[in-house]
């Protein structure tokens, strides 16, 4: 089951990301603060299919025994957008679902993944070594 938070407070838009996506801290259903990094659909080519896309590939990842940050769904409310200071980003939740897709920051030992890097081969489980990935 995937786990829902709250979003409680807007810290700062990402440095890097397709999607845009933004650093909050939010609660989650235990009363938890977690600082996530969280995609909205207004910043998805295929909006809310897109997190949902996002949302099944975080699950079949955990399945598959994947090291990947924990998933979140993340609820905002129309109240918090307003609250937000950057206009253009407060415009860009307003027109997105109030639902998004997060994931718990992992820092500093964690780098964002980019087209054309490769994985080092000593990070090859030893049932992968001799096979082409």
């Amino acid at each position: 089951m995937i786990a829902r938070l709250q979003a409680t407070e807007f810290n700062r838009p990402m440095k890097s990301g397709k999607t845009a996506p933004l650093l909050i801290t939010g609660e989650d259903t235990e009363g938890h603060t977690v600082e996530a990094v969280v995609k909205y659909s207004s910043g998805c080519e295929r909006r809310e299919i897109g997190l949902a896309m996002e949302l099944i590939a975080a699950c079949l990842a955990g399945d598959l025994g994947l090291p990947i940050p924990e998933p979140f769904i993340v609820e905002t409310s129309p109240e918090w957008i307003d609250l937000i200071p950057d206009d253009v980003i407060r415009a860009r939740l307003q027109a997105s679902s109030l639902l998004a897709f997060g994931s718990r920051l992992l820092t500093p030992q964690y780098l964002p993944w980019h087209g054309g890097t490769a994985l080092p081969r000593c990070s090859c489980p030893d049932r992968c070594r001799g096979s082409r990935l």
